[in-house]
């Protein structure tokens, strides 16, 4: 039975009298209730504790990489390995609940009863991999050097923090704003990567970029040649190696990640036996076998295919319209364009329908917000504030279009071109234009691969029968992460990790206030007062009720603004992996974590 998504922050908090608080050591921090696992448990229940330790094991990306950092926001092709397993962590987000944080480097934590102050005492035993003592100057350090240097989104979390005090050198208070949000005193602890104060001090970006990483998690790098290519080798001195939150974990002596150009390269290099496994993302490949799967490796079990159910809400995949374009900011625009993306077609066309169309941000939770009526506490907040969505969205009666899949809906083109009309265009010689120049409806998307190229030419040639102009155009992943950035597209396909506990995740992607922000994640550039007002009140939230409230909220005023052309998510994690790779019993929520395999060469 699926546990309850939220939690309320451990009560071994501060106790509060008149004058002082009491103090009272915690092993965890959650929101909305306790954590799943006591202070005396052994292992995470998602792993194999008794997993053997040894073997290597290759991983593919598609792309390339220029550094090991993925902290600064002058550097956007990181390689992520150093952040998995070379920095460490105050606290680790476990993978078979909600939102509960354990301590890592952090030997105990405790939050103060309003949740502004959290206190942390380092584990006496944790160094970095050269030696040298984890203290409470090395945090202090990388909290400054992120906060001036770093991305925005992380920022954007830091900027919560009034100060970090120290108390001794094992010792420290993280101090946050008055306004903070509800959540931060458990994602503070978890997202502050911590670097050696002693190797990387004074130093400008560039220098750091520059100089060997040094960290104090499980593993160390052996070997990098950029762009392609980088090791990391499991550290045997390891000093958290015995944690109960690393048991089961980081079995695997030396990683590899290699780069190739393209997925298909990707899938080639894992036929060749370069890669230990691929996480299949096309429900197309993966319902026909035949088509990709059909080679000896497979054929004679030395690879084989295995599928974990997803117990989480779904990542949502969709085809971003940046509003800041003119063409977008009008909403019967944002609609047509939506209207002619034939999904049902789409779906049992390219993907012999294993895919499910998303209808919500949080799809497979109760925070979702789709066909639901807007309750009590979620019309309160609308007239808390005086502000009201239409009546047809508030009562849960707005939905995705729908057609009958056969390709070739009048309903659709009527419907399509009756928005468009309504917005100011005019339709001549079968094609629309814009009334005031006479100049047609031209739309630019940027795709990078053949799954992409397929959804985007699909909408293209929808759109042709509207009278509407699309042109694809195919970049390699710099100008494409570039373009994004930059916001400078009209269409681009985007897709948003999914959260048990939405909080500050989604500020970054649908505030106002990071409309302009260059680097932010939000890419359709949504500036909307009502969003602004959901997101508030969703960190803001004091009770499972209202955060509930507050995510629906949200969930309904993005879905039925038609910022993105919502696409499809799957119900499974799909992974073909070589025989030797192995994998625990039970999945997380997510599906199987990656640094619970274990190699068998049996």
């Amino acid at each position: 039975m699926r546990r309850r998504f939220y939690f309320f922050i451990s009560v071994s908090l501060f106790y509060l009298s008149s004058v002082n608080a009491v103090l009272s050591d915690s092993h965890a921090v959650a929101l909305f209730g306790t954590p799943k696992y006591p202070a005396d448990f052994k292992h995470f229940d998602y792993v194999n504790p008794n997993a053997p330790k040894g073997g290597r094991l290759n991983r593919c990306f598609r792309g390339s990489f220029d550094s090991l950092f993925p902290f600064f926001f002058k550097n956007q092709n990181s390689d992520r390995g150093a952040a998995d397993y070379v920095f460490e962590r105050l606290t680790f987000k476990g993978a078979d609940e909600p939102y509960a944080f354990y301590g890592v480097l952090a030997e105990s934590v405790v939050v103060s009863a309003d949740r502004l102050d959290i206190r942390y005492r380092l584990h006496d035993a944790a160094v970095f991999s050269d030696g040298q003592p984890v203290t409470a100057d090395d945090v202090i350090f990388s909290h400054d050097l992120i906060l001036r240097e770093g991305h925005p989104r992380n920022k954007e979390l830091f900027s919560s923090i009034s100060a970090i005090e120290k108390i001794d050198s094992k010792s420290f208070i993280i101090r946050l704003k008055k306004d903070s949000p509800w959540e931060t005193a458990g994602w503070v602890g978890y997202n502050l990567l911590v670097l050696p104060k002693h190797h990387y001090d004074g130093l400008s970006v560039q220098d750091i970029l520059a100089k060997p990483v040094l960290g104090s998690g499980p593993y160390k790098v052996e070997d990098v040649k950029p762009p392609s290519v980088v090791s990391y080798r499991r550290n045997s001195e390891y000093w958290g190696r015995d944690l109960p939150v690393n048991r089961g974990r980081h079995n695997v002596d030396l990683i590899k990640h290699e780069y190739f150009r393209d997925e298909t390269a990707v899938f080639q290099a894992f036929k060749a036996d370069q890669c230990d496994f691929v996480e299949e993302h096309d429900a197309s490949r993966w319902a026909q076998p035949a088509r990709v799967y059909d080679f000896p490796a497979v054929n004679q079990g030395r690879i084989v295919k295995v599928e974990a159910p997803l117990q989480a809400p779904r990542n949502v995949e969709g085809i971003v319209l940046n509003t800041r374009r003119p063409l977008f900011q009008n909403p019967k625009v944002r609609r047509a364009l939506n209207v002619m993306f034939d999904a049902e077609w789409v779906n049992q066309k390219y993907f012999y329908g294993s895919y499910q169309r998303a209808n919500s941000l949080f799809q497979g939770s109760p925070l979702s917000a789709y066909l639901r009526p807007a309750d009590a506490v979620e019309r309160e907040i609308y007239a808390g504030a005086g502000m009201f969505p239409p009546l047809d969205v508030i009562e849960g009666r707005v939905a995705q279009p729908q057609t009958d899949g056969a390709g070739n809906s009048r309903e659709q083109l009527l419907t399509a071109r009756r928005l468009l009309l309504e917005a100011g265009y005019q339709y001549r010689d079968g094609v629309f234009v814009n009334p005031l120049t006479g100049e047609p409806l031209q739309i630019t998307a940027l795709s990078r691969d053949r799954r992409e190229d397929r959804l985007l030419l699909h909408l293209r040639e929808q759109l042709r029968g509207l009278g509407v102009a699309l042109e694809v155009r195919n970049v390699d992943k710099a100008l494409y992460e570039g373009a994004k950035r930059e916001f400078d597209f009209d269409l681009v396909l985007h897709s948003w990790s999914a959260s048990l506990s939405p909080g500050v995740d989604q500020l970054v992607r649908w505030s106002s206030r990071f409309a302009a922000s260059r680097g932010s994640q939000n890419f359709a550039g949504v500036s909307d007062p009502l969003i602004d007002l959901a997101l508030n009140k969703l960190l803001e939230a004091r009770t499972p009720e209202q955060h509930t409230a507050a995510a629906r909220a949200l969930d309904r005023l993005v879905m039925t603004g038609d910022y993105f052309i919502p696409l499809f998510h799957q119900p499974y994690q799909w992974l073909a992996m070589w025989r030797r790779v192995k994998t625990p019993e039970k999945p997380g929520f997510l599906g199987y974590a990656v640094d619970t395999f274990w190699i068998d060469e049996r």
